[in-house]
């Protein structure tokens, strides 16, 4: 009995190659299930999650743009529901909610941020301004601490520790615009 195994591959390349990223998902399961070629399958597979996943932020941050925000998260959302490992999307989804000051949501998503890489000096210095926004100044503290501790530097992450250890208002780092690297970006 013949195995058609390369033609579910092939099939599978030429959705991804027309961005057609959910047919291309759906015959890569089907290709699964045959058994054969399971490291041929996995690398297209997690090519097709990536480029997909990134797409889906760079929807959501389109949509922002455009300030329809309920679309914006949705698509973020898709992207870590596909790839609960790409940390670009759970930072923008962060953003998001930071600019719309939902902030326990914002703490929540660079909660997830920090679980894929604890050594990210900005999840840790937007952590710091959003509990410092919060009126949460001890964590605040602690934030901006983390942050220089793993290598933070300038005159910014020093003067905002020292207002959040006085309870004074400072200029936020993060508000310039939305973090598109992020969306283009490996994670």
């Amino acid at each position: 009995k013949p195995n058609f195994i390369e033609s579910y591959i092939n099939l599978a390349e030429a959705y991804f190659l027309n961005k057609q990223h959910k047919e291309a998902l759906a015959i890569l399961n089907e290709a699964k299930k045959k058994g054969k070629n399971p490291n041929t399958i996995s690398f297209l597979y997690n090519e097709i999650v990536k480029d997909y996943s990134a797409e889906l932020v760079e929807e959501g941050l389109d949509y922002f743009q455009k300030e329809n925000f309920v679309l914006a998260i949705s698509k973020i959302k898709d992207a870590i529901l596909i790839k609960p490992d790409f940390k670009a999307a759970y930072d923008n989804l962060a953003y998001i909610y930071f600019l719309k000051g939902l902030f326990p949501e914002a703490v929540i998503y660079l909660n997830n941020s920090i679980e894929l890489d604890n050594r990210d000096v900005n999840a840790y210095k937007f952590l710091g301004e959003i509990k410092y926004q919060m009126g949460e100044y001890a964590q605040a503290v602690a934030y901006f601490k983390e942050a220089l501790s793993l290598g933070a530097d300038g005159a910014e992450i020093h003067n905002n520790l020292c207002f959040a250890e006085q309870g004074k208002v400072f200029r936020h780092g993060w508000s310039a615009g939305l973090r598109y690297e992020y969306a283009t970006g490996s994670g």
